[in-house]
């Protein structure tokens, strides 16, 4: 963009929007299964879910809460689905090539993901990030994310091979 902007995900901006929450969506590979056991922890005490969310994973506050809440709601509307996958531990997606969602996720994506896309902001397939959920490829946004990274010396823009995951990663607190 002219103004120096860079685009890092598809669609309106929400509480997952910031680079923050975008290193923690490119450094965890399997979102899915690390936000369950946030979510698990977040049945007695929410705050312990919250804490999870951020500390483990790596989210912004504003994030973690909104992943807290679709965890929470995908639990209540989803749970005959939901505890089947998990008692016989099923995979995120049928055989190929159909690759169909398993139960739970078919639900969560009806019953939670409208309201997640809205308020998040950022989801993977919008930032255009393979996950451990097979998607169509048409659903995943074509965004690079190998940028140039700032020098903490001058400000200046290096061009070093280095991408925002490595950046991240090397100086993040999580």
């Amino acid at each position: 963009l002219s103004d120096g902007a860079i685009i890092t995900h598809l669609g309106s901006c929400g509480a997952c929007s910031t680079t923050q929450d975008l290193a923690a969506y490119l450094i965890t590979s399997d979102l899915t299964t690390a936000s369950k056991e946030c979510i698990k922890r977040s049945i007695l005490n929410q705050d312990e879910g919250i804490k999870c969310l951020e500390n483990d994973i790596g989210f912004t506050n504003a994030c973690a809460k909104i992943w807290l809440y679709n965890g929470e709601n995908t639990g209540q509307k989803c749970t005959l689905p939901c505890a089947a996958a998990e008692i016989q531990n099923y995979a995120h997606n049928g055989p190929s090539p159909e690759c169909a969602l398993n139960g739970c996720l078919a639900c969560a994506e009806e019953q939670s993901g409208p309201i997640f896309r809205r308020f998040a902001g950022r989801t993977r397939q919008r930032s255009g990030l393979l996950t451990t959920i097979a998607r169509p490829c048409e659903d995943i946004a074509m965004i690079d994310h190998d940028y140039a990274c700032p020098s903490q010396a001058n400000g200046e823009y290096n061009n070093d091979g280095g991408s925002i995951f490595a950046s991240a990663a090397a100086t993040s607190s999580f």
